[in-house]
């Protein structure tokens, strides 16, 4: 048995040791930059900056623009995630909730708490313009 942990542990340094000369000598083989991929990071932030820039000028108001451009992000990523997380509670429900009452109840709970938050996320961004555009201007 102590022979097995002492090879195990032996393998698992000299891994972790050539690993670690292999990132070393890779990086000191990159000594040029890929001056497309970085030109298409400035565009890209650039971009984002605009989009800030339009919510700043249409809240009147920096921490107004943020938090709107914040809020559509949400929006915009809450979509995928909820109709995954609404799947995977259907097919707990309806598939193999057909033997186990337990993951029946899972399945459904979950498409509830997807589906609300889906819900919220969705009409949050709606409030808040509301809100703000109401009491603000």
């Amino acid at each position: 048995m102590r022979a097995v942990i002492t090879i195990g542990l032996i393998l698992i340094i000299l891994l972790t040791l050539g690993l670690a000369f292999s990132t070393v000598f890779a990086l000191e083989e990159v000594d040029y930059v890929d001056r497309d991929a970085v030109n298409e990071i400035i565009e890209q932030r650039e971009e984002a900056r605009s989009v800030i820039d339009d919510f700043e000028e249409r809240y009147g108001n920096r921490a107004y623009g943020w938090t709107a451009f914040i809020l559509e992000t949400i929006q915009w990523i809450s979509i995928p995630v909820c109709f995954l997380g609404i799947a995977v509670g259907a097919i707990c429900h309806f598939a193999i909730g057909t033997r186990r009452l337990d993951m029946r109840h899972r399945g459904s709970r979950l498409m509830y708490a997807f589906g609300t938050l889906l819900v919220i996320c969705q009409a949050l961004p709606l409030i808040f313009a509301l809100v703000v555009r109401g009491w603000v201007s």
